[in-house]
């Protein structure tokens, strides 16, 4: 029955496979329609459903076999073993029509197969000298090509990645393209020197021979991602050429109408255009152009079309023309969603199913305490961050991420409830007030939120913020608490970034003004603005003095344009629409005096500067560090962590417990409401089994302490307490390490 199936559903596959192999050629000659697109989509779910079932099938099979006789040195075992050499023996092929089994003629035709796989593919008439794109300056260039030391190299080894991306298959268009983008003759023959002296080997019944590829990069090649993205640099010079003579339009957004035509990312590409057949024709010749150019194909199967705006009919027909899949909201890009709203909970399950993922509870029982606080830390630094610097979470979503954390450090998970001895929020504390230093995910997500304000004052030709001023007004919304504008409209329509400009509101709350940490420092004054930007005092003048903001004609401008330091003495030139009277006078005179005493500017151009860092760079950690501090300002003062290093972390979060009196001893246990036949003691039966007396007054626990006193020879030692047993030390040990080697032995 078995093998009527597996013949039956092989035959269907084959059959399958071939429809496919037929809609691929079809698609790449002529354009499908809506109903030939759905066929050949239904197809191709259908072989893989075949495909998936025919699998489960041998798995069954072979597993019940080999459970039988596979373990025995029977007949069935050798069988499998010579029946593996012969299916991967080639037997022979067939060589313009000719059957030959001739085993050279066998290894010659497979050398010549795979070396034809490399081989040059790319288009040498195409020209790209019209250069226009990004260029090396000469110093970025000579920087290249000067001596490296062993260091540089050792550095450059340990930071290759894993990541395996495929590299440029045409290395003629590559090194002409290094040379137009300013590279050096030295550093391009390098690189050429490092393609062209691989070789590939191919294995053939048992027999291997060698070829030097004319095109392609090895899979894993540390160089591969590098050359990748030069390679990708040539698409983005005939996007930006096709959209400066018309041939393709993009995108306009916002009153700027900055023109957006197309994103790119490593391998990855999205191209914006109008919904129209000329555009698109466009589009596709230029990715026609940059295929024959380069050797690297555009594989639509792996495309999407996402329609804007149209209906579904349209976006099928898109879709079609381009010969790819219709796609649609919400979808992953780069780990991301995009178009999905992440103030719903259900949004944040990526999140929740990779924490479960690395904080299983069979990971929890396998590892100690000290090993479950070590990988808390570290699926904090990794997991939840690429979400939480972009989203602001919602707090349930941060409530649960944090119950995982605590559930996995009790050694519980949602299923398996373990005892909690020490709340989460004591465990989330620096060390330095008696915490693990776990920290806390909101303030790590409202730290790495408030990084894009830093980025968007002193990012000003990036694309993006380009994009934020046109929509936004110049000050992108920042500090905007209102999310409607003065004259009662929506001020924001990407929840994104609202939630972003939001955060001055939510900070004020924890009693950190974020305004404040955010200064600007004024050069020339070419980049300041006079009214809007904080750089006199801590509040811009449009705020300070809002009757000579009224007055003022040119609201935008700088402060080079209201002030001129000529020898030290500043000389003013306004620009009113009528003559300050009355209180306006008096706010002009309050003004000139603020502007008397503010110290003429020496910086060389105007700068931000973020007030919690000495260099005037922000840094996550700094306010993450401040938010940390203003939350626990009302709480009581513990005593310190301790961690030494010469114990293992296990012991310390250990002594840590029972100077707490968190620790499993009777008198504790009994106090959580689990019933004991008694609390005594079972060692010595004298007393209650308390923390202090089973560490410390116990008999068993007296004989430790005496032998530790007659190991060290000191007669003087006497530990009276528990919380003093990390704090230990003896005279003999002046020294820093010996003082840590002794607080190992306690």
């Amino acid at each position: 029955m078995y093998n009527t199936n597996q013949g039956k559903l092989s035959a269907k596959i084959e059959e399958l496979t071939l429809s496919i192999n037929a809609w691929e050629k079809q698609a790449e000659s002529t354009d499908l329609d809506e109903s030939r697109l759905k066929e050949w989509m239904d197809t191709r779910d259908l072989l893989n459903q075949k495909e998936k079932t025919l699998n489960e099938m041998l798995k069954q099979k072979s597993h019940f076999k080999w459970a039988l006789e596979g373990d025995e040195n029977s007949k069935f075992f050798h069988s499998i073993i010579r029946r593996r050499h012969q299916k991967n023996n080639i037997h022979g092929v067939n060589i313009a029509g000719i059957w030959s089994s001739n085993p050279d003629d066998i290894k010659k035709e497979a050398l010549s197969h795979f070396s034809s796989l490399f081989e040059k593919n790319g288009t040498d008439g195409l020209d790209l000298n019209d250069w226009g794109g990004s260029r090396l300056n000469p110093q970025m260039a000579k920087k290249l090509e000067a001596r490296f030391c062993e260091s540089e190299i050792l550095n450059a080894i340990k930071s290759c990645g894993k990541n395996k991306v495929p590299g440029p298959d045409d290395w003629d268009f590559l090194f002409k393209l290094m040379g137009l983008m300013g590279f050096g003759t030295k550093w391009i023959n390098w690189i050429r020197s490092c393609l062209t002296s691989t070789s590939i080997s191919v294995l053939i019944n048992g027999s291997t021979d060698q070829f030097f590829p004319k095109c392609g990069v090895r899979q894993g090649d540390p160089l591969s991602p590098f050359l990748f993205i030069l390679a990708s640099e040539g698409l983005n010079h005939l996007l930006k050429v096709a959209l400066s003579k018309g041939l393709i339009n993009g995108v306009e957004i916002g009153k700027d109408k900055v023109v957006v035509s197309h994103l790119q990312y490593a391998d990855d590409t999205i191209i914006f255009g109008n919904w129209n057949k000329v555009e698109i024709c466009n589009i596709l010749k230029i990715l026609k152009c940059f295929e024959n150019l380069s050797g690297l194909k555009i594989n639509f199967c792996k495309s999407c079309a996402y329609g804007i705006g149209m209906s579904k009919e349209e976006s099928l027909l898109l879709a079609s023309w381009f010969g790819c899949v219709e796609g649609s909201f919400p979808f992953n890009y780069l780990g991301l969603p995009i178009g999905a709203n992440l103030k719903r909970y259900q949004n944040w399950q990526p999140v929740f199913d990779k924490f479960k993922k690395r904080l299983s509870s069979w990971k929890a029982n396998s590892l100690s305490f000290g090993g479950r606080l070590t990988l808390i830390k570290s699926v904090l630094n990794s997991l939840p961050l690429y979400y939480l610097s972009l989203f602001k979470a919602p707090s349930r979503v941060i409530k649960e991420l944090e119950r995982f954390r605590r559930e996995f450090f009790w050694g519980g998970s949602s299923d398996k409830k373990k005892m909690t001895w020490v709340n989460w929020e004591r465990i989330s504390l620096p060390y330095d007030y008696g915490g693990l230093n776990v920290g806390s995910l909101n303030f790590k997500n409202l730290a790495l939120l408030v990084k894009w304000w830093w980025r968007f004052l002193t990012l000003n030709d990036a694309l993006w913020v380009k994009v934020i001023k046109s929509l936004y007004e110049s000050h992108g919304g920042l500090g905007c608490i209102n999310s409607l504008d003065p004259n009662g409209q929506k001020r924001f329509d990407d929840r994104t970034w609202f939630s972003i400009t939001n955060l001055e509101h939510t900070l004020t709350k924890l009693g950190c003004d974020i305004s404040n940490l955010f200064v600007k420092v004024v050069g020339p004054g070419s980049d300041t603005s006079f009214w809007e930007d904080k750089w006199c005092g801590n509040t811009p003048f449009k705020l300070k003095y809002p009757r000579l903001y009224r007055l003022e004609r040119q609201k935008s401008s700088f402060v080079i344009d209201r002030i001129n330091w000529a020898e030290n003495s500043p000389l003013f030139s306004w620009n009113w629409a009528s003559e300050p009277k009355w209180r306006a006078s008096g706010e002009l005179d309050n003004m000139l005096a603020d502007l008397a005493a503010f110290p003429c500017p020496s910086a060389d151009s105007d700068r931000w500067n973020w007030n919690l860092h000495t260099n005037g760079s922000f840094s996550t950690k700094s306010l993450f560090d401040l938010l940390t501090d203003l939350s626990i300002a009302n709480i009581p003062c513990h005593d310190a962590t301790i961690l030494n290093p010469h114990i293992p972390q296990k012991v310390c979060i250990f002594i840590w417990r029972a100077k707490q009196n968190k620790i499993h001893v009777r008198f504790e246990l009994d106090n959580k409401g689990i019933d004991l036949h008694s609390t005594r003691c079972p060692i010595c039966d004298d007393a209650i089994e308390t923390a202090q007396h089973a560490l410390l007054e116990c008999k068993a626990a007296s004989e430790i302490w005496e032998r530790v006193r007659k190991w060290w020879n000191d007669d003087n030692l006497h530990i009276s307490h528990k919380r003093d047993i990390s704090k230990a030390f003896t005279p003999s040990m002046k020294t820093k390490t010996g003082s840590q080697i002794w607080q190992a032995t306690i």
